[in-house]
């Protein structure tokens, strides 16, 4: 099954109807892949807030049509860890967020995470140590739909240097925060961080 977050929604790309699925979630069926890409499209741009099943018996294939049709971006990021057990934290647009960045062209994806790591906090000593989990969510770019790809690692902070917000990419803010300090920010960030969150704990 293929999570994708949407503005106020997810949609999710599924062989069958999960029991865990919401008595209130639409729930669509033998669909061409046109009609699917039609309603992700329409999904987003009316910013519906609910949550949809598009069942296929091959959800992979409907993924492919989508990536393939919609402006795709591929980006990596991390939660960062110092020997405090503190997590980092960007504020960036008014909302806590993670760092992370686009994949250059021909850039492995371990790269990618600590380079940005690096150029959005100014933090060098980092080692990441595993793959946490993969996010897509949707947004709008110049009156055009992006997918975006974004692969998050754990990642362990050993040095002493003081975090830099990286103001050029709108970064107000950089943060550690306790475990126990998290409530404001899941009360002010994007439910694919909450995910990303949400595993980093469990």
């Amino acid at each position: 099954m293929i999570k994708i977050h949407f503005e106020r929604g997810v949609v999710y790309l599924s062989k069958e109807i999960p029991d865990t699925a919401e008595k209130s979630a639409l729930v669509l069926e033998d669909r061409s892949m046109e009609e699917i890409l039609d309603l992700l499209l329409q999904y987003q741009e009316n910013r519906l807030d609910l949550t949809a099943y598009l069942i296929h018996p091959h959800p992979e294939e409907l993924f492919s049509f989508a990536h393939n049709n919609i402006e795709f971006i591929r980006a990596s990021g991390g939660v960062i860890e110092n020997e405090n057990g503190e997590l980092l934290f960007i504020f960036r647009r008014n909302k806590w967020d993670l760092p992370k960045g686009k994949i250059e062209p021909g850039e492995e994806t371990e790269a990618a995470c600590l380079r940005e790591l690096e150029e959005e906090c100014g933090l060098r000593q980092l080692q990441i140590l595993h793959l946490l989990t993969r996010t897509y969510h949707t947004y709008r770019l110049k009156n055009k739909l992006v997918l975006k790809e974004t692969t998050w690692f754990k990642v362990k902070h050993t040095g002493q240097e003081q975090a830099v917000p990286q103001t050029e990419e709108d970064i107000s803010e950089v943060a550690w925060f306790k475990p126990t300090e998290l409530e404001h920010v899941y009360r002010n960030t994007f439910p694919s961080i909450q995910e990303v969150l949400n595993l980093f704990n469990n």
